[in-house]
């Protein structure tokens, strides 16, 4: 007997990122997944090592007090604001579904983290793209989506956006909150990447207003993805009227996890934070000049996070066969239709690597390259 699936998964699918990485030969250099490949901070591994011997109960669906309070601390807003997930990704999804009901409306950044648009039809809601243009480098012009406002009943907004490494300007997300605020449209605010600022202290939407979801987590800041720790940030209403879905999907994060992370927000977990992003940041720095060596290629904008958005149009339109092409060259990247029809022309590539793999995989771009015709179709 077949085992029956819901019809409802079917507006679900594996994101054309994952069927990338899936589909790598052994040996592959992969410049596609945003990973910090960096050692855990050592406060937080000896913290984990200390928590594995304790007794590892449950904890309140939302989260364990010390690390709600430290998150707390650390954005300016009280503990009962606060809902530990296990990473942003389940914290987007609650954010998500709780706030969209069957029918309304997501608008979500193009090109962005598909994600946004599988959790909306996923919830029986609809997503539509506002669209950041490459001649901006992909950075927020408010006027712009202000005008893609009418019908939406929530906005993501991400910076420094994933793929492009964007960050908004404090000027033009003040305009378009402001809006917002005006409309009665609160923002779900994808902050994974605010840690990794290389163009300046990135300006968050929590700053300026109070009437959204903010998303956090430690795989970045921290290099901790495998630790499956984030939160969300909202009204402590909201919190508490989200709790029974969290109590439904998970429970409570990871005890040990929690304990562990609550020491991502002490002396030694921030200056850990610091250092990463130094150390990504002089990464971005390396990538951009192995970008420099490719023929016919501009250099991209990199106002943060862990991505080159790489406009590759002058070897062909079609950056789905490219990518397939540096795959078969032993190299992941992500092309940008990963990221919507927005992407098209451009790949995505991860400077999260280490030197060494860094410097191969760019050497095997540069092949791969130079085997394919300018200006394919």
């Amino acid at each position: 007997m077949l085992l029956p699936l819901s019809r409802d998964l079917a507006v679900l699918r594996p994101t054309l990122i994952r069927q990338l990485v899936d589909a790598a030969p052994p040996g592959a250099v992969n410049l596609g997944l945003g990973q910090p490949m960096l050692d855990p901070p050592p406060a937080l591994s000896t913290a984990l090592a200390t928590a594995a011997f304790e007794r590892a109960t449950y904890s309140a669906n939302a989260g364990i007090p010390a690390l709600r309070e430290a998150v707390a601390a650390a954005h300016r807003v009280d503990a009962a604001q606060v809902l530990v997930t296990a990473g942003a990704e389940q914290a987007l999804f609650l954010a998500i579904c709780g706030t969209l009901e069957p029918g309304q409306t997501l608008l979500s950044p193009a090109p962005g983290f598909p994600v946004y648009e599988l959790i909306a039809n996923w919830r029986g809601a609809r997503s539509r793209d506002y669209r950041l243009m490459a001649e901006d480098q992909f950075r927020l012009r408010a006027a712009q989506v202000i005008e893609e406002l009418d019908g939406a009943a929530a906005i993501v907004l991400a910076s420094p956006a994933n793929p492009t490494g964007a960050m908004h300007s404090e000027s033009e997300l003040r305009l378009l909150l402001e809006a917002l605020e005006h409309r009665g449209i609160p923002y779900i605010s994808d902050d994974v990447y605010a840690s990794l600022g290389f163009a300046g202290e990135c300006v968050l939407p929590r700053q300026l207003s109070p009437n959204g979801i903010s998303i956090g987590s430690l795989s970045k800041s921290h290099a901790l993805m495998g630790w499956r720790l984030g939160w969300l940030i909202a009204s402590a209403e909201w919190v508490r009227g989200i709790i029974p879905l969290q109590q439904m999907t998970l429970t409570c994060a990871s005890v040990p996890i929690q304990r562990a992370a609550v020491h991502a927000f002490s002396p030694q977990g921030v200056e850990s934070s610091r250092a990463i992003a130094a150390e990504l940041r002089r990464r971005r720095d390396l990538a951009l000049e192995f970008v420099a060596e490719l023929p016919d290629v501009p250099l991209p904008a990199s106002d943060g996070g862990l991505y080159l958005f790489t406009d590759l149009s002058a070897y062909g339109s079609d950056d789905v066969a490219l990518a397939h092409r540096f795959l078969d060259g032993g190299v992941i990247v992500i092309p940008g239709q990963a990221f919507g029809p927005a992407g098209k022309g451009f790949v995505r590539i991860s400077f999260g690597v280490e030197e060494d793999e860094l410097r191969e995989g760019f050497a095997r771009l540069k092949r791969a390259l130079g085997r394919v015709s300018h200006s394919q179709p």
